[in-house]
This record gives structure tokens, C-alpha cells and sequence, in this order.
């Protein structure tokens, strides 16, 4: 049962290309299409193995809540993988490529960066 339903869910968010839904959550949360479908497979198949289902009291597939919760748990968990505190040395990369890029900036526009003169009436 939940095998079936977890390719009903899958089919039915990304089944024919990406739905104006899931474009919408990438937008949103500044994830791309790809990495939306590598969490949503990794979820589902997560939810295959534990049994989680999503029916309503008539046992049909609660499409709106099966949708929900897999949003909320690929949220999380892109989260967890997207945004995680970069390391000591991805840090001083980044500051690195910075100060390169700001010595370059000075050497091609060395206007902005000129000495200041101080002007005869200007007490500093």
C-alpha cells in the first residue's frame, strides 16, 4: 500500500515535467529542481520502508495531506543538507577569493581606492 502510493504522490507532483507547485517551492526556498527530486525520492523511499501512509477515513489517498507532509520533509531536510555551516576551510576559500577579487577591483580601478589628500581647510 504505501509503495503504491508514494509512486501515486510522486506521479502526481512531478509527472509531467515540473508542476507549477514544485516550481513554486524551489522559488521560494531557493532549492533547484533537481535537488527537489533527489529529497522527494529519498523521502518516499523512507516513507516505503516505514509504512507511512496518507489515507482518509474512507482509505483513499489524501492527496493534500500526503503533499504537505512531503514538502515539509523535504523542506527540512534540503535544509540540512543545502544550508549547513560551511567548514573552516570552504571559509577561507570564500575569504580568500574575496580579498583576490578586491585586489584585482583596486589594480584595474585604482580611483576609489586612492590615498585621501587632505585639503587645506579640512581640519582631519
Amino acid at each position: 500500500m504505501a509503495q503504491s502510493q508514494s509512486a501515486e504522490i510522486y506521479n502526481h507532483v512531478f509527472g509531467q515535467g515540473d508542476s507549477p507547485l514544485m516550481e513554486q517551492f524551489c522559488i521560494n526556498n531557493r532549492f533547484t529542481p533537481d535537488q527537489v527530486r533527489q529529497a522527494a525520492r529519498a523521502v518516499l523511499a523512507e516513507w516505503q520502508l516505514t509504512g507511512v501512509t496518507h489515507t482518509d477515513t474512507a482509505g483513499r489517498l489524501d492527496y493534500s495531506d500526503a503533499i504537505r507532509h512531503l514538502f515539509n520533509t523535504m523542506r527540512y531536510r534540503l535544509n540540512d543538507i543545502v544550508r549547513r555551516p560551511k567548514t573552516r576551510e570552504e571559509l577561507r576559500a570564500e575569504l580568500l577569493g574575496a580579498a583576490v577579487r578586491q585586489m584585482q577591483d583596486a589594480l584595474e580601478n585604482p580611483e576609489p581606492y586612492a590615498p585621501r589628500v587632505p585639503q587645506p581647510d579640512d581640519p582631519f
